[in-house]
C-alpha cells in the first residue's frame, strides 16, 4: 500500500533540526514496517509542512495513519479535527489546511455536522448554544 503522511509543524527551527527530525521520522516509521520513499518539506506561515511518501506491507485504515502523522508530530488540533472527520466518514478528511479553524481550544469556531459539513460560526448570524 503506498500513502502520503501530511505533518503539520507550527514551529521554526533550524534547517539542521529538520534535518535530524527527518533521519528519525525515517527510523520510527521503519521500526512500525513502513518504508519511507521521500520526505518533501515546505515552509509555511509559521512552520513547515511534509509530506511523507511511504510503503507498508499492510493496509492501513484512515486511523491508523491519522495515528502515524501524530506520531510522526502533526499538530493536535489536526490530528483531533482529522479524526472527528474520519468518524463522519469523510472521504478526504486529510488535508493540510492554510486557514485557522480555531484560535482558542475552549470555543471552537467550527463544528463539524455528522454529514461531515463544516460550519464556520464567524460566517452564522446566530446561533444557540446547546448543552448535551
Amino acid at each position: 500500500m503506498k500513502f502520503i503522511l501530511k505533518i503539520d509543524q507550527d514551529l521554526k527551527v533550524p534547517e539542521e533540526w529538520i534535518e535530524k527530525w527527518k533521519i528519525s521520522r525515517v527510523a520510527l516509521l521503519k521500526s512500525l514496517g513502513i518504508e519511507v520513499k521521500e520526505i518533501i518539506t515546505q515552509e509555511s506561515k509559521r512552520g513547515y509542512h511534509h509530506w511523507i511518501h511511504c510503503e507498508s506491507k499492510k493496509e492501513l485504515s484512515d486511523e491508523e495513519i491519522n495515528m502515524l502523522q501524530f506520531l510522526c508530530g502533526d499538530d493536535p488540533g489536526r490530528v483531533y479535527i482529522n479524526s472527528l472527520r474520519i468518524k463522519r466518514g469523510v472521504k478526504n478528511w486529510n488535508k493540510l489546511f492554510s486557514k485557522v479553524l480555531w484560535r482558542k481550544a475552549v470555543m471552537p469556531l467550527i463544528f463539524i455536522s455528522g454529514e461531515g459539513e463544516i460550519f464556520d460560526f464567524k460566517k452564522i448570524k446566530s446561533y444557540r448554544l446547546v448543552k448535551i
